[in-house]
C-alpha cells in the first residue's frame, strides 16, 4: 500500500483477521529496500514469536520499512533496538497524512 501503509492478515482456525498499520513518519533518502526490510521484519517477527499480535507484526514490518527508507547506505543497519525506537513513539505514524486513491 505504500504510502497508505500495510495491510496485514492472518488464516487461524478457519477465520481471517485484517488490521491497517499506517506508516511513521519518514524522511525518505531512498526507497532502495524498503519492501524488502519489511517483508524481512514479518518473517523475524514470526520466528521470534509466532503467536504475536497482528498489529504488532504490522508496526515491526512498517519500523523496518521506514528506517531503510531513511537509510542511505546500500545495506541499512536495522536492528531489534532500532525498529523498538521507531515504535516507542517518539515518531508518530502518519495518521493524518495518509494518501487515498
Amino acid at each position: 500500500m505504500g504510502a497508505n501503509g500495510i495491510l496485514c492478515a492472518r488464516h487461524e482456525n478457519d477465520e481471517y483477521s485484517f488490521k491497517h498499520v499506517p506508516p511513521y513518519r519518514t524522511e525518505i533518502a531512498t526507497a532502495n529496500g524498503a519492501g524488502d526490510a519489511g517483508m524481512a521484519a514479518i518473517t523475524w517477527s514470526f520466528f521470534d514469536n509466532p503467536d504475536r499480535d497482528l498489529e504488532e507484526v504490522g508496526k515491526i514490518a512498517q519500523a523496518a520499512s521506514s528506517i531503510a527508507l531513511e537509510c542511505t547506505k546500500a545495506v541499512p543497519d536495522i536492528t531489534v533496538e532500532r525498529i523498538r525506537k521507531k515504535m516507542s513513539g517518539e515518531i508518530e505514524p502518519l495518521l493524518d497524512e495518509v494518501r487515498t486513491a
